[in-house]
């Protein structure tokens, strides 16, 4: 048993409020079509958001927010991790699963870099690749080596994985680059692992996502820990892997649907406001790339 970890930060202000994401989700919804038809419709909805906040029981209801480091918040999120009702990881992983069965040829080594709890491990095995997960987290391998006992796992980081050089076929990598910072560090140590004419794939939140509020929340004691999504722009995750002997293939812009937008908190009370800013605007960004 571990100890709980620390925050990084200090607690957000105590002013924190479910209202405060609500207020912003309306004035997005209005900013997206403050030049159409029903601009004035949006507007009004946003007015009246404003004028409940100081009555309303449900816009008033606070919210406990933490920061944690990746390693220390997803120790805290492992044991949950896996439970059904994510729907970034609803969207993504089709898209993921697919992009890997086709590099798949017999004989290929596979490695899930920042695999969690095995999810797209899983799935590298049911393919045919002799598969390898590589993670920060002890408790995230735990849960992983229970979940796919087939393959390897091993501590690491997406700076310092714990493969020979030229050793992998394909690495995928699902929603976790998103929290390193130096994604020039993160590609120099992707393009040594790989071998030359080798794969990745790789997901993460949009930098739309990441930059509107949407951080790596999860439930614990009460409150809405996170790990945060750095907003790196697309641009940033192209320009680091031309720099870092990558020839980048795809690019896939995954966009809210019904089903991804009608999860959001807030869909509950105001879905009209959820649509408004959210719905047909990216949520996921998917990039393949070779390595030269």
């Amino acid at each position: 048993m571990t100890d709980t970890p620390t925050p990084d930060v200090e607690p957000h202000p105590s002013g924190t409020t479910f209202g405060d994401w609500v207020l912003g989700l309306a004035g997005l919804s209005l900013l997206r079509n403050w030049y159409e038809v029903d601009a004035s419709e949006r507007r009004a909805r946003l007015i009246e958001i404003a004028r409940d906040y100081q009555h309303n029981e449900v816009l008033q209801f606070p919210v406990p927010i933490t920061e944690y480091a990746a390693a220390d918040g997803y120790a805290l999120w492992a044991d949950s991790y896996d439970a059904p009702g994510n729907p970034m990881t609803a969207i993504e992983h089709p898209s993921m699963v697919r992009r890997a069965q086709q590099h798949f040829e017999t004989g290929a080594v596979a490695l899930d870099a920042g695999c969690g709890t095995g999810r797209l491990t899983s799935e590298l095995v049911s393919i045919g690749y002799e598969s390898i997960g590589v993670d920060v987290t002890p408790q995230m391998l735990a849960v992983a080596e229970q979940v796919v006992p087939a393959a390897d796992f091993r501590d690491g980081s997406f700076e310092r994985l714990p493969v020979v050089d030229d050793g992998v076929d394909l690495i995928v990598s699902g929603l976790a680059v998103c929290h390193a910072d130096d994604l020039h560090a993160v590609f120099a140590e992707f393009a040594r692992a790989l071998r030359s004419g080798g794969h990745l794939v790789m997901s993460n939140p949009h930098p739309f996502t990441a930059s509107s509020g949407g951080q790596a929340f999860f439930a614990h004691a009460g409150g809405m820990p996170f790990v945060r999504n750095h907003p790196h722009q697309v641009g940033d995750y192209v320009n680091a892997l031309l720099a870092n002997d990558f020839q980048v293939t795809a690019v896939d812009e995954i966009a809210y649907d019904a089903s991804s937008v009608s999860t959001n908190p807030a869909a509950s009370f105001w879905p009209d406001v959820v649509d408004g800013a959210f719905l047909g605007q990216p949520f996921v960004l998917v990039i393949e790339a070779t390595r030269n």
